[in-house]
Order: structure tokens, then C-alpha cells, then sequence
């Protein structure tokens, strides 16, 4: 090594003993003490033999000599080193310096007190980022005064940068999320921070011919927000290619890699490692790329970025995992989510096919619509509905298919479908089958390929076939598509025996109605056989006033306007009992309860005068009208004064007309002071056929509840204090049209 001049000329032999034994950083110093020697060349011998770098100073920062490794070190020549001044010194060093400022102000600090012992660490910028360990401490003269300082540099740089390595691996392991793409995103974020924050760390996936920047950290430049590259125009694919480590110190000036996309755009440096899935094929990169090509990286840099990639590995597969989870998750919801649709579309189809019940009456319509609705359920583009009622040869058929006419129908023989026929003989009680259509005249009438065959065999209904058809081959194999086909079939068989079920007891209704309504007719005609009795006894008064008028021939005149009178009389009466007598049209318009009401009075006064019952009516002021027809609500309340006055005793009684206003309508009670409702019939008043009295039908009260209820409203019976019944009946003034 070259030694520079030594400027001091004060050293001795005994000083020089003294520099070695207290100020060279040797772990132990043996010495002799030995005559005054040239110390000159005693310290060059040193010097040279050390390879750290070593520079003395006195107390006034003045260098005294240095080896030329200092010099190689910091960019300048030994001879330099001690003739610069101080500053002059300092200031050609410190650009090579990362942190000048705090270098300075050690400096500062420790030629403050000359007596202090100082070790640190700097980073120095040239030929590479190098980490240089500080030591100094003062040199004593043989007086036992400090005459200077010694510093010794040695380059831990090797040493440092595995230090930081292991550091950063540290940091990486204590680096988890639930989600793995996040923890590659906090790795690559790592690295890109170990290597200065601008450097670019990245994970890629090949995609075929592309690229793809899974996950990215640092300043990409240009190439940011892209979500990748192609292959050819990147490091990773040499990488890749390879399958094994890239390190590129500076493409710029390597022919191969100048031309990369990344290299024109500045990014010159790299460093790249396959990561690999759970076979060991390489599917990708982890990487860094920069611009700082004076930055050499080396052997430790590999050995990072692999340790690296092995937890990327993980991670990755991690992400595979759980990507594999999610897709089967969604697969397995995407399959439910068919299956709720299909299901709802089965139940859909159903609930339109019973709708059909309400909707249609006729057989042949019901099968028309029918074939409608199957039509274009589970991927089935036509049906056919196949009917055969008993007793009957052919069968109908409605057909819903692409070119015929909506629920088209008519009658066939079943032997010219020989599947169909096959289909038909068997003796399950609902079967499915999945066929290709053979039969020309099935094809012909379906116009598809493929087919769902039900069979529904005979019952009291009679016996069905159910075909589907479709373009494609139906999924034969899935359980759950034949459940789906066999529900639609078995709704098919269930609106059929609905129907005909409906249709029997539409007509046992009908019976029903006309023999109820013959007996409401006779309990009618049975209410104005009492009322034609009373009225008898006013027609035998008018007939005898009539026949002393006659008699009486002094004044013809006031006699002719007598016979007038009781003739108008008698007339009157007539109408009221033909007008109840009469069968009308029911026909709802506004009824005025209190004229209403003293029709009823007035009608059934000859009754309750031959029974000795007082009638009054108490109708409310002002009372709104009520939608109803006249006729019929006529007939219950004259039902319910007959029933009241009948059951008073052969000494009279009271009966009172109540109407009042109430909620949003009418509340009418007919009160009386009769012996009240016997308990055993009390519980089956409103029955048909319920009576009290021998010679009665059991119906006006019924008929009474029916009229109430058509109106809307409703009628009651309860008990008065002691003595008595009292009817209530409540109508809406609407009369029912809303309900």
C-alpha cells in the first residue's frame, strides 16, 4: 500500500509503541520498548499491512497520513489527503456520504472532546452503495498527552446488507392478512421499501403471451395503472424462459435486454425469481426493477429475493386456494340459485295451471290453456296435453308448439303415436320418460326432436298424456330435473281432477240452489198465505161496508163516493200483497230505510191486529240511504216481524221498528215482548229447517241471514231483560258492492 508524508515531525519510537497499543483496533498489542527507530518507515510497514482503512489526524482535523485504501474508499489519493485543507477535505468526501449532514455534525462532536472513543456506521455512494464501520480514538504522545486522533474504516457492507436482509425477512414472516392478495401487497411494499421506496417490487403471473401485474410497489412510471405487459417486452420473460435467476446490473449496455420496453423507459436495473406453484412450474416473477444502475447487487440480493418468493409461493397458493373455494362456493350458488329458479318456475307454472280452474269452465279451453302454460318451462318449447274421458274412444289434444296456433286441439287415436302408446299401456300411477321422438305424426305435431312423456293413467277423470318437447337432448341423468317434471305432470293430473271435480259440484250446486230456492218459494208463498188471512178479515169488512152501502139508497151520491173509498181501499191491500207475492229482478239502488220500514208495518198490520200486537216504528232523523234491493230486504224484515208476532201470546203484545245510524251504516232491531227463543233452538236459529212452530219450514230466518249477508251485513239475535227478543241487523251503506 501507499503511504502518504507524515507532516508531524514530533513522533518518536516510544510514541509509535504508544499509537499501536491504544489506538489500532487490534484486540491485544504485545510491545517491547525498543530505541528510537524511523518512524517514518515503521509506520508505513503498519499502514500497509493493514486492509482497513486508517487515517490520523491532530487535534485541529489536520490529516497526518492515511493508507491508500482510505483514499480508494473516499475518492481521493493519500498525497491529497494530507496536503488539503480541513475543509477542503471534507468537502471532496462528502458527496460519497448518504447523510453529509449528520457525518458533519459527528465530526463536530467528537473533536469536541478529544478524549473520546466513538464507533458508527456511514453509507458511502460510489462504485455502489457501500457501509463503511467508524472507529476513532485518541492518540497519546510519550508525555501521556493527546497529540491526535486515529480513524479506522472497515467495510461491513456485506455484513450490513445481510443484517438488513434478515431484517426484512423478519418483517415479511410477522406480515399475515386473511386475505392473501393483501399480503402480497404488503411484501412487495416491503421490498420495494428495503431497496429505497422508488424501486420497483412486483409479483407477475403469465397469462399465455401476457404478462399480468398481480400485485405491484414502488414507481412504475410509465407503466403505471397498466395491468401488465406482454412477455417479450420484459426481463420476466428471460426469466421465465430460463426458469432460474435474472440479474441484470444495466441493461443499457447489454444488447440482449437494451431494447426491453422497461430499459428504453430508464429501468434498467433487475432482479428476477420464477415463483412457482404447488408442482414446482414457474407461473410467474418476483421482482424488482429500478434505474439505479450504480448500484451493484450481488449474491446476498438473490438470496433475499428467493427466500422472498418461497413466502410469495405460499401466498399464492394460499390465493389459489381460496380462489378455488369462492369459485366452487359461487359455482355451488350459481347451481342453488338454477335450482330456485327452476323450482320457482315449476310452482310458478303450477299456481298458473290451478288459476285455470277459475278462470275456465269448459274442458276443451282448460286443456287449450294448459298446453299454453307448459309451454317454455325448464327449456321445453312445446306441450301437448292428451285427454281422454271416460267412456270415450279418442282422446283430445291441445298443442302449444313454435308454428301451430295457440292451444290448438282436436281428437286423435292414440295407436297413431305407437311411443305414445307404449308409454300409455304401463301401470305406474305417474311416470316420466325422456325419449327421442321416432313417431313421424309426434314429431310432426311437436315440430322438436326431444321429449318428456307423463303419463297419467285412468282415474274417474278419465286417463292424460303430458308431452314436453325440446330442441336439445333433456339432462336424463338429474335426479332433480325429474322431480321437477314429474311435480308439473302430477299438477297437470291434479287440475284435471279439480276440474271435474269443480265440475260435479257446479252442477250438485245447481241442484242444490233450485231446491233451496223452491223451498224459499214455498216459505214465501207460506208468508203470504198469513198475510192473504189477515188481509181476508179487512176484505170481509170492505165487502160489508159495501153491502150496507148498497142497502142504503137515500143519497146515491155520498154513497158512490163510499164504494169508491173502500174499493181504493181494497185495491191497496191487493197491491201490497201481490208486490211481495211477485217475484223480481235483484237489482240494488238507494233504499229509504223509514219509508221501507212503514211498508213493512203496513203490510203486516192486518197480521198483527188479528194477533193483538201493538207495532210502532222509531226511525232516526235524517237517515242516509242504503244500496239494497227493495224487495229483498222487504221480505226479511216482514220475516222477522211475522216471526215475532208469532210467537207472542194469544193476548197481544208490543213490537217496535228501531233504525239507527251506526259506524258506516244501519243498525235495525226489531224489538219484542214475547215469551223469547226456546234454548234448543236458539243455537240453530239461522239453520234451514230450524222451527219452533209445527206447521213452519225452518226458512225465514235463514232466508233472512242469506238477504243480510248479500247486503254486506249481518243479523243477530239476543235476548231482552226478562221478557223478549230483539233482532239486530246491520247493513253498510254501500250494501255490499265493494265486497
Amino acid at each position: 500500500m501507499e503511504l502518504s508524508r507524515l507532516t508531524s515531525p514530533i513522533l518518536s519510537g516510544s510514541l509509535l509503541v504508544q499509537l499501536l497499543s491504544h489506538s489500532l483496533p487490534i484486540s491485544s498489542v504485545a510491545v517491547r520498548p525498543v530505541p528510537d527507530l524511523g518512524t517514518e518507515s515503521v509506520l508505513r510497514a503498519i499502514l500497509q499491512s493493514i486492509d482497513d482503512a486508517v487515517l490520523l489526524t491532530d487535534l485541529e482535523h489536520r490529516s497526518l497520513a492515511c493508507n491508500a485504501r482510505f483514499g480508494e474508499f473516499f475518492g481521493v489519493s493519500p498525497d491529497e489527503v494530507v496536503s488539503m485543507g480541513v475543509e477542503e477535505l471534507r468537502a471532496r468526501v462528502a458527496p460519497y456520504i448518504v447523510n453529509s449532514e449528520e457525518w458533519r455534525e459527528s465530526l463536530d462532536q467528537v473533536y469536541a472532546d478529544p478524549q473520546l472513543r466513538y464507533e458508527d456506521e456511514i453509507r458511502l455512494r460510489r462504485g455502489g452503495e457501500r457501509v463503511l464501520r467508524r472507529v476513532t480514538c485518541p492518540v497519546y504522545g510519550s508525555d501521556g498527552e493527546t497529540f491526535g486522533r486515529l480513524w479506522t474504516f472497515s467495510d461491513v457492507t456485506e455484513a450490513h446488507t445481510r443484517r438488513r436482509n434478515m431484517e426484512l425477512l423478519r418483517g415479511i414472516a410477522g406480515l399475515t392478512d386473511p386475505d392473501p392478495s393483501a399480503a402480497l401487497s404488503l411484501i412487495c411494499n416491503a421490498v420495494s421499501q428495503h431497496y429505497g421506496g422508488t424501486t420497483v417490487a412486483k409479483i407477475t403471473i403469465r397469462e399465455g403471451d401476457f404478462l399480468r401485474f398481480h400485485c405491484v410497489a414502488g414507481d412504475l412510471g410509465p407503466a403505471a395503472g397498466l395491468p401488465g405487459i406482454n412477455l417479450n417486452d420484459t426481463y420476466c420473460g428471460t426469466t421465465l424462459a430460463n426458469d432460474g435467476v435474472l440479474l441484470v446490473q444495466n441493461a443499457s449496455i447489454e444488447p440482449e435486454f437494451a431494447e426491453l420496453l422497461p430499459a428504453t423507459v430508464g429501468y434498467c436495473r433487475y432482479l428476477g425469481i420464477p415463483v412457482r406453484d404447488e408442482t414446482g412450474k414457474a407461473i410467474g416473477t418476483l421482482c424488482i426493477v429500478d434505474q439505479f444502475t450504480d448500484r451493484e447487487l450481488g449474491p446476498a440480493d438473490i438470496e433475499l429475493l428467493e427466500t422472498v418468493a418461497i413466502r410469495a409461493n405460499a401466498e399464492l397458493a394460499r390465493e389459489r386456494y381460496l380462489a378455488e373455494r369462492v369459485a366452487e362456493s359461487e359455482r355451488r350458488f350459481e347451481e342453488e340459485r338454477r335450482e330456485l329458479d327452476e323450482t320457482r318456475t315449476v310452482v310458478g307454472t303450477m299456481n298458473d295451471a290451478f288459476s285455470l280452474l277459475f278462470e275456465v269452465q269448459d274442458t276443451h279451453e282448460l286443456l287449450r290453456a294448459q298446453a299454453d302454460v307448459l309451454r317454455n318451462v325448464l327449456g321445453y318449447k312445446a306441450s301437448a296435453v292428451f285427454l281422454r274421458r271416460p267412456g270415450e274412444e279418442k282422446f283430445e289434444v291441445a298443442v302449444s308448439a313454435p308454428g301451430a296456433s295457440s292451444g290448438e286441439s282436436h281428437s286423435i287415436e292414440l295407436s297413431d303415436f305407437p311411443t305414445l302408446q307404449s308409454c300409455s299401456s304401463r301401470d305406474e300411477a305417474l311416470d316420466v320418460f325422456f325419449l327421442s321422438v321416432a313417431d313421424k305424426p309426434l314429431e310432426r305435431l311437436l315440430g322438436l326432436p326431444w321429449a318428456a312423456v307423463g303419463c297419467l293413467p285412468q282415474s274417474e277423470w278419465g286417463e292424460a298424456l303430458v308431452v314436453l318437447g325440446r330442441a336439445d337432448e333433456p339432462p336424463r341423468e338429474s335426479k332433480r330435473h325429474l322431480i321437477q317434471i314429474s311435480a308439473i305432470m302430477d299438477g297437470v293430473r291434479l287440475v284435471l281432477a279439480a276440474h271435474t271435480l269443480n265440475q260435479e259440484l257446479v252442477e250438485a250446486q245447481k241442484a242444490v240452489l233450485a231446491a233451496g230456492e223452491k223451498a224459499l218459494a214455498s216459505e214465501k208463498l207460506a208468508v203470504v198465505g198469513t198475510l192473504a188471512a189477515s188481509t181476508a178479515h179487512d176484505i170481509r169488512n170492505i165487502t160489508s161496508s159495501l153491502s150496507m152501502l148498497a142497502a142504503d139508497a137515500s143519497d146515491p151520491r155520498a154513497s158512490l163516493s163510499s164504494v169508491r173509498e173502500q174499493l181504493d181501499r181494497f185495491n191497496v191491500l191487493a197491491h201490497r200483497l201481490l208486490s211481495y207475492a211477485r217475484p223480481g229482478q235483484v237489482e240494488k239502488h238507494p233504499i229509504d230505510m223509514s219509508e221501507l220500514l212503514e211498508r213493512v208495518l203496513s203490510l203486516t198490520a192486518g197480521q198483527m191486529r188479528v194477533s193483538r200486537v201493538h207495532g210502532s216504528l222509531d226511525c232516526e232523523v235524517g237517515l242516509a240511504s242504503v244500496m239494497g234491493d227493495g224487495h229483498q230486504l222487504q221480505h226479511l224484515f216482514v220475516n222477522l216481524v211475522l216471526n215475532a208476532v208469532q210467537a207472542m201470546d194469544r193476548t197481544g203484545g208490543h213490537l217496535r221498528l228501531e233504525a239507527r245510524a251506526k259506524d258506516e251504516g244501519v243498525e235495525i232491531r226489531v224489538v219484542d215482548d214475547g215469551p223469547g227463543i226456546p234454548p234448543s233452538v236458539a243455537e240453530r236459529l239461522f239453520q234451514p229447517f230450524a222451527s219452533s212452530r209445527p206447521q213452519g219450514f225452518g226458512l225465514g230466518l235463514f232466508s233472512a241471514r242469506r238477504i243480510a249477508e248479500a247486503h254486506g251485513g249481518n243479523i243477530a239475535a239476543v235476548g231482552n231483560d226478562g221478557r223478549g227478543t230483539t233482532m239486530i241487523v246491520d247493513l253498510p251503506f254501500d250494501g255490499g258492492l265493494d265486497r
